[in-house]
């Protein structure tokens, strides 16, 4: 077996490394605790971004079990202080360790007594993120506060939690966060639910920063939300338009199958779009275009430019059959017509023209 270096000069397994580090872990918190108590602890945690593996190390193997009620006391306290910013942290590593050992929330109710709201909210966002929390919160009648501030974190393995996770933040008007919470099972979430954060993380402005929303998961949302019977084609595709950089980016994305269905079934969508581009024919002012701020002029029109350049299928056409001529022929017709109510009868023809020419070069 490959051995590798030891400051001390002996010879350590690579396998053997991760319970020698604890130990030494384990030395070092045991030493600073005896001689200067939870304060030499959490000035400790400040000096690096392990403060919740020492949270664990002083339940796992530090504190004894008579002393764990005045540890989470201890750093309650000092949370509420606000003066050493990781206390909460090192609390959280705590609170976690005794879920672990089937303990955290007798040690929540009791530490919990006597607290303002605000500070009975702080010590339940350190708490795992799980049901057993959740019921606490909610019959300390602190369900709003809770979910509107607390850190989620990545829900592996239990669908109900995530379901009732992603349902408390959208209630929080919080779609980022609980569409990062849920990432990891959004293939066994419900298409229903898919839809609100997937509508959700694009029309909320909150939480851009702090919450990365990755564009192989909306996909595996899209994925989920495809063969679904319970949503329209014009759900869908309403879906699909919010998301349309994401499907449809040039070598990437998995497409816009029900936008281009809904426009093959709606022309007059097509002259819609249209008229999202290009100004009409004559030039004539729109109340519905000049009440719309120059930004919202320049997205709309994004968006309608790169839908239409995004379009890979003939439309009116449901399926190559011997009919495949008549109806694109009518629904040319039909688009024709809608782009002349709309004053765009010419750049509405030329839209024609090149959608036809780019479907065809992609086919």
């Amino acid at each position: 077996m490959q051995e590798t270096y030891d400051p001390d000069g002996a010879d350590v397994a690579y396998t053997e490394w991760p319970a020698r580090t604890e130990a030494l872990r384990v030395e070092a918190l045991a030493e600073i605790h005896a001689e200067q108590g939870i304060l030499g602890i959490l000035q400790l945690a400040t000096r690096g971004e392990t403060s919740e593996v020492i949270g664990e190390l002083l339940i796992k193997a530090v504190v004894p079990p008579a002393g764990h009620l005045e540890l989470v006391g201890e750093l309650i306290a000092e949370m509420i202080k606000g003066e050493l910013p990781e206390s909460g942290r090192v609390l959280a590593g705590v609170l976690g360790e005794l879920e672990v050992k089937g303990e955290v929330n007798s040690y929540l109710e009791t530490a919990s007594q006597g607290l303002l709201a605000e500070e009975q909210v702080r010590v339940f966002q350190a708490a795992p993120f799980q049901q057993s929390t959740w019921q606490m919160v909610d019959a300390a009648g602190l369900t709003e506060r809770y979910w509107g501030n607390v850190e989620p974190r990545w829900i592996r393995g239990d669908v109900e939690r995530s379901r009732i996770a992603a349902e408390g933040l959208l209630a929080a008007h919080r779609p980022r966060a609980a569409f990062a919470a849920v990432s990891l099972l959004i293939d066994q979430l419900e298409p229903q639910l898919l839809a609100r954060l997937l509508r959700g993380i694009v029309e909320s402005n909150g939480e851009q920063g702090r919450y990365r929303v990755e564009s192989h998961d909306i996909e595996r949302a899209f994925e989920v939300i495809e063969p679904a019977p319970e949503m329209s084609v014009e759900e869908k595709a309403a879906l699909e338009l919010l998301h349309l950089e994401t499907l449809s980016g040039a070598g990437r994305g998995r497409g816009i199958s029900h936008l281009e269905k809904y426009l093959s079934l709606h022309p007059e969508f097509f002259a819609e779009v249209v008229s999202w581009v290009y100004r009409r024919d004559d030039r004539a002012s729109e109340a519905s275009v000049d009440q719309l701020s120059e930004k919202q002029r320049e997205s709309r029109g994004n968006i309608g430019y790169s839908l239409l350049s995004a379009i890979n299928r003939v439309p009116g056409v449901e399926k190559a059959d011997d009919e495949g001529d008549e109806h694109l022929a009518k629904w040319v017709r039909a688009a024709r017509e809608s782009n002349s109510q709309l004053g765009r009868r010419d750049v509405g023809d030329h839209c024609i023209g090149v959608l036809l020419c780019q479907v065809c070069n992609r086919s």
